[in-house]
């Protein structure tokens, strides 16, 4: 095999260097990673997005409101990619896989403090913008960035003015209940408004209750209430996700990305595996396996992660290159230290590890006191970290955060999205900004809120005055 066209690797998106890192290396990922059970098979590569939209859909209405937007998105020029830099290790990598050179690690963003362009000198689009943040690069301004919509209308006036004056970050795609995959029989049924889902396993029916009021959805009676529950549903019989539901959650991912297009950049979601127990059980319960049957809780997290690893490598193949990773919390806030180790770290950095070999970005959340645990942080690989939250909600010292972090990963927040961005005035917005700005850029920064997903229409307006500030230090 002759040398890679690695800058054709990064106008496609990096796709032909992961068929051919494939071809070489001659099997899955996933596989290698868990002993060979991870592997689920194939899935056909999705179209990309260039091209058109997958499955059925008119590029004129939000993917997320299934509605119609009161403005035309601008096709801009194609993405310049090459402002993104490969990592020198996924460069070295490649290249031992392919029997080529690595590339030389061009940059149009800086790694040094003075941003790369000069007035006059041609923007970033805001998705090499918020791409260059996530690598630890100097983009030309530090990007501002609302997390989804919030309780903003997709269709509105105002979310078209988030997207034309902000750098977005959507959430699309979902991880098909690969936990639990396909083979598990179930009985659903909904009356008013509540939701009843009866498992049937082996050893016994396990149920689930959602209810639903005007204002919130919440599973008011989890399945397993102790470890023997949790046996019996990992003795249940199991099957990957069929192919309809993963190619759904593909087609939700590819339509939201194409529609934002360079205005921004779409995260497929994603739970690690220690979101299995924290799904299936109570808080008070999963904390109480852990205390009590911590062997249990560890197997149901490494069967968990065997699962999910081979449903991301499904996705990876098809091409999905960001994955937003949440389910650190339950241990930060719940369990502690140890178990972070143990539940976290250790799986992971093995689901860091696999995203990374397809040349995707590993985006981490993580909610509550954090500064404790952004050492473990670093060690998993993640390439950003959000919303490291400010006291009085979390510990965060951005100072501390940024000398800890600065090199290895991307910071985003920590505006709060209720007690700040939603309530406080815009000239002290603009002045907690600056501050911001100046503790934790220009490199590896992305000005945002906490991810809650709450944040209102004053809180899209101090966005706004956030990114014509920074526009105008440019």
């Amino acid at each position: 095999m002759g040398e890679p066209d690695w800058r054709g690797c990064l106008r496609s998106g990096r796709r032909h260097c992961r068929r051919q890192v494939q071809r070489a290396a001659g099997g899955s990922v996933a596989g290698r990673l868990s002993g060979g059970r991870g592997s689920c098979g194939a899935v056909n590569s999705a179209p990309c997005p260039r091209g058109g939209w997958l499955g059925t859909g008119s590029p004129g209405g939000s993917p997320s409101s299934g509605g119609t937007i009161p403005f035309q998105r601008a096709r801009l020029a194609p993405s310049r990619l090459h402002c993104v830099r490969f990592t020198r290790r996924s460069a070295l990598r490649m290249s031992r896989a392919v029997g080529g050179k690595p590339p030389a690690e061009s940059f149009c963003c800086s790694s040094t403090s003075a941003p790369p362009t000069t007035r006059g000198a041609p923007a970033l689009t805001s998705r090499e913008r918020v791409l260059c943040a996530f690598h630890r690069d100097t983009p030309d301004r530090i990007p501002v960035s609302p997390q989804h919509w919030g309780r903003i209308p997709p269709d509105s006036e105002l979310a078209a003015q988030l997207v034309r004056e902000t750098d977005m970050m959507l959430y699309a795609g979902w991880a098909c209940d690969c936990f639990i995959g396909s083979a598990l029989p179930r009985e659903t049924e909904t009356i008013g408004n509540t939701t009843r889902t009866v498992y049937h396993t082996p050893h016994g029916d396990l149920t689930r209750v959602v209810t639903r009021t005007p204002v919130t959805t919440a599973c008011t009676a989890f399945p397993c209430k102790n470890a023997e529950d949790v046996l019996n549903l990992l003795a249940a019989p199991y099957k990957p996700p069929t192919e309809e539901a993963v190619q759904n959650a593909l087609r939700h991912f590819f339509q939201t990305k194409d529609w934002l297009g360079d205005e921004g950049v779409v995260l497929f979601e994603l739970p690690d595996a220690l979101c299995f127990p924290a799904e299936w059980l109570s808080p008070q319960d999963f904390c109480l396996l852990w205390a009590d049957a911590p062997d249990v809780m560890e197997q149901m997290v490494r069967v968990g992660n065997e699962r999910l690893l081979a449903f991301v490598e499904r996705v990876l193949r098809a091409g999905v290159d960001v994955f937003r990773i949440v389910g650190g919390e339950y241990a930060s806030t719940q369990l502690g230290p140890v178990a972070y180790d143990r539940l976290v770290r250790r799986y992971d950095k093995e689901l860091v590890a696999l995203i990374h070999d397809y040349g995707g970005v590993a985006y981490f959340h993580n909610h509550g006191p954090i500064m404790r645990y952004l050492e473990a942080i670093v060690d998993i690989g993640v390439d950003t970290l959000d919303p490291l939250e400010a006291p009085p909600w979390g510990d965060c010292d951005m100072p501390a955060a940024k000398r800890v972090l600065r090199g290895k990963v991307c910071i985003v927040g920590n505006l709060d999205d209720m007690e700040v961005l939603n309530q406080r005035s815009t000239e002290e917005i603009l002045a907690i900004g600056k501050r911001l700005i100046e503790e934790a850029g220009p490199d590896g920064f992305v000005l945002s809120g906490t991810a809650s997903g709450t944040y209102g229409e004053h809180a899209a307006r101090n966005f706004i005055a956030l990114a014509r500030y920074v526009r105008s230090q440019m």
